[in-house]
């Protein structure tokens, strides 16, 4: 299942790059763009921002998995449509989202930025490398 979630990535970030959808975050960071992409990652968003936090098993244990993280979430001042029914899918698109705030927030010079800048390859038709982003 990873290797087609990461062909779809793969997939998107070139499309995007090479029909100038959007913006890729690093590599032609354009303010006037009203898309931008970039990589993120919600476990490594919930070590930077809880890193006391033990992180439970989103597959063993989601329902500690939710109930922890909605609530640390909703410390930070976030909050939660009532009718929605959580889960750890939904955990993640929040953490993410707080990760794409910060992004916008920082003009991309999140503290938790890591990694090298996309390179482009022409002949395989892939961007390689890329930043990471986290508050």
């Amino acid at each position: 299942m990873y290797k087609q979630l990461i062909e779809c990535g793969i997939e998107v970030f070139w499309n995007a790059y090479e029909k100038n959808l959007s913006a890729v975050a690093g590599l032609n960071d354009n303010p006037n763009s009203d898309i931008i992409i970039f990589e993120t990652y919600p476990r490594y968003v919930i070590k930077r921002l809880w890193s006391d936090e033990e992180i439970p098993s989103k597959r063993k244990a989601p329902i500690d998995y939710v109930r922890k993280f909605s609530f640390l979430i909703k410390q930070k001042g976030y909050s939660f449509h009532e009718s929605k029914i959580l889960s750890p899918d939904y955990i993640d698109a929040m953490v993410c989202a707080i990760a794409a705030e910060d992004y916008f927030v920082t003009n991309g010079k999140s503290a938790g930025k890591v990694g090298v800048p996309p390179v482009v390859d022409n002949a395989e038709k892939i961007l390689r490398e890329g930043f990471i982003y986290s508050p």
